[in-house]
């Protein structure tokens, strides 16, 4: 009880002292449950004075689907710090509870399974989720929900959560496919999921304000191939997701676990934008590799050095870099070689 009481006001403290993305979520959820508000005016150029939002928040652009609005609208029935302060929440205990599944289901007991459950709290692109009121630690449940979903063969269920989660960021539509080539139906119904989306009037607007979307933290790969040209950009992202198709492919009877493992961290080295926030998912691949590794010390300490690297360079550095790079690269690398570890072991 008195873990819980020191969560609930550890959460209040940041809701009140944080803006973060949060103002844009509630802007939003207003906007949805305004009858004289036009839905589209979601994707306008937000204004922090708007239904009186106490607080502000550094970026004034909705790039999340209709239907994502109409999921967060909710939030608008309550009062501002209240919404705040029960997201936040939320978000930390679908991270605690993904985190917890994932251990669960790699055999870790006791000791075991409350240290690094404790650890995982320390992840620095979980704490800045968590204090920029971001949602990635949502998402990140409902990616373990949906693996967890296809290693029960319910894989129709899976796609349906991946395209949900895929509503507000697209990266899971990289991990759908990377699964689905396990199975067809996941991609598939990943694909449905988003396209029925559709149906919600003003849907459109979603796809105009991602192609209008600033650049925001671009990796310095993607700059430096960029002056190159514009082919050499795309190559690499080409380059990068055929290799991991690929060893996916040929260890498609593996277990869904292994395969997201991969695709996780391929999916954030292959994207043109990273925003720091979006690597909270990173500790799925970490906590598997770590256990299934664990008889290999050499890459236990390359694997503690992929950490080490992304770690360092966004709460040191507060920059996406060289040496994140690294740490992303190191860690795909160490998933390469694990899937196709199983792939030989299958055979």
């Amino acid at each position: 009880m008195l873990l819980l009481a020191g969560l609930i006001i550890t959460v209040s403290i940041v809701a009140y002292t944080v803006g973060g993305d949060f103002p844009i979520f509630y802007h939003v959820a207003k906007i949805i449950l305004d009858p004289n508000a036009p839905n589209s005016q979601i994707y306008d150029f937000l204004t922090s004075d708007q239904y009186s939002i106490p607080q502000t928040t550094p970026c004034t652009y909705y790039f999340y689907s209709m239907a994502a609005s109409y999921i967060l609208a909710p939030l608008a029935l309550l009062p501002y710090y209240w919404a705040k302060t029960l997201f936040i929440f939320l978000d930390f205990i679908a991270y605690i509870v993904a985190v917890g599944i994932i251990l669960y289901n790699l055999g870790a007991k006791e000791r075991w399974f409350f240290y690094p459950l404790a650890l995982s709290i320390l992840w620095f692109p979980f704490v800045m989720d968590i204090a920029s009121g971001q949602i990635n630690s949502i998402l990140f449940l409902s990616i373990v929900l949906a693996v967890c979903a296809a290693n029960k063969n319910k894989t129709i269920l899976a796609g349906v959560i991946l395209g949900l989660a895929a509503l507000f960021k697209l990266f899971p539509i990289a991990i759908a496919m990377v699964l689905g080539l396990k199975n067809w139906r996941i991609l598939a119904a990943c694909v449905a999921t988003i396209a029925i989306s559709f149906l919600i009037p003003d849907s459109l607007f979603w796809i105009h304000s991602l192609a209008s979307r600033p650049a925001g933290y671009i990796p310095d790969i993607y700059k430096y191939l960029n002056n190159l040209g514009i082919y050499w950009f795309w190559l690499y992202s080409a380059i990068v997701g055929l290799i991991t198709a690929i060893v996916a492919w040929r260890a498609r009877h593996v277990d869904y676990f292994s395969l997201a493992s991969l695709a996780i961290p391929a999916t954030f080295l292959a994207a043109p934008i990273i925003e720091i926030y979006h690597l909270t998912i990173l500790i799925f691949p970490y906590y598997y590799l770590l256990v299934a590794m664990k008889k290999d010390r050499i890459y236990i300490l390359l694997l503690g050095l992929s950490a080490i690297a992304i770690y360092c360079a966004i709460s040191i550095l507060w920059t996406v870099n060289r040496v994140q790079f690294a740490g992303l690269l190191l860690l795909w690398i160490i998933a390469l070689i694990q899937t196709n570890r199983l792939s030989q072991e299958k055979i």
